[in-house]
Order: C-alpha cells, then sequence, then structure tokens
C-alpha cells in the first residue's frame, strides 16, 4: 500500500486513500502527500466522497480505484459498488483467491487483478533466494 500510494504521488496524481482508522500505515500514508479519509466501512457514500462518480466531472474526479485490501470479499464489493457509480473508472484489485480473482473480468468488466504471492514469486527468483531443499 505505501509502494502504490509513493509512487502514484512521485507521479504526480492527487491520491485519497481510504484507509481503516486502526492501520498500523494510517499516518504514514498521509506524510507522503496523500489525503486520507480514515473509515471503518467502505461505502458508497464512502466512494462518492473519494471523487467516484459519473455524475461529478470535477479536476478532482477519480480517475482510478485501486483496492489492496487482503479481504477478497471486501475488495469485490467495493469494486462493484464503484463499477455501478462510474461504469468506465480503472479498477487494479487484489486477490487472494486466484480462482476468484480469474472470475473478476466477467463481474467488472475492464479491470486488472493482482496477487500478492504472483508479484512476489519473480523477484524471488531474480534475487536468488529460493528455500533450502530437505535432504
Amino acid at each position: 500500500m505505501l509502494r502504490v500510494v509513493t509512487e502514484l504521488v512521485s507521479s504526480g496524481e492527487h491520491v485519497t486513500a481510504i484507509v481503516n482508522p486502526d492501520s498500523r500505515h494510517y499516518e504514514r500514508i498521509g506524510e507522503l502527500g496523500a489525503q486520507v479519509m480514515g473509515v471503518r466501512v467502505v461505502s458508497e457514500s464512502v466512494l462518492r466522497r473519494a471523487g467516484i462518480d459519473t455524475a461529478d466531472d470535477s479536476a478532482l474526479s477519480a480517475r482510478a480505484l485501486v483496492l489492496l485490501d487482503a479481504d477478497d470479499v471486501r475488495n469485490v464489493h467495493t469494486a462493484l459498488t464503484a463499477r455501478d457509480m462510474d461504469p468506465n473508472l480503472r479498477i487494479v484489485i487484489q486477490m487472494v483467491n486466484p480462482r476468484l480473482g480469474s472470475q473478476l473480468h466477467e463481474l467488472l468488466g475492464d479491470c486488472v487483478v493482482i496477487s500478492g504471492p504472483s508479484l512476489a514469486a519473480p523477484a524471488f527468483v531474480a534475487g536468488g533466494w529460493w528455500p533450502a531443499r530437505p535432504t
């Protein structure tokens, strides 16, 4: 989450992060230059305050939504709500369950599904890290 916020802010994007106030990253995200909304449950009204809404053509209207919660069900629910609010919104969603992730294109249309383990595996291979084999 911190890496995504850092990259977006450093590339000049206006970033609004919706973060559980109990998150250990809550304060750090604000220090990185993102606007932070501390909420425990993401609802349609929260997404609207974050800039997701087709009726709003202002400069602060969201261009993309990145969902990085470790809870797949919560991510899917939020993505479906956001898609209903703005059919053209770009969505990147992290999924722990790869089988569920592979079915998201049917539900959401154009979206990018990422998986923590699948993103980390190439780095482990490139770095030469491999668990020792039992002898």
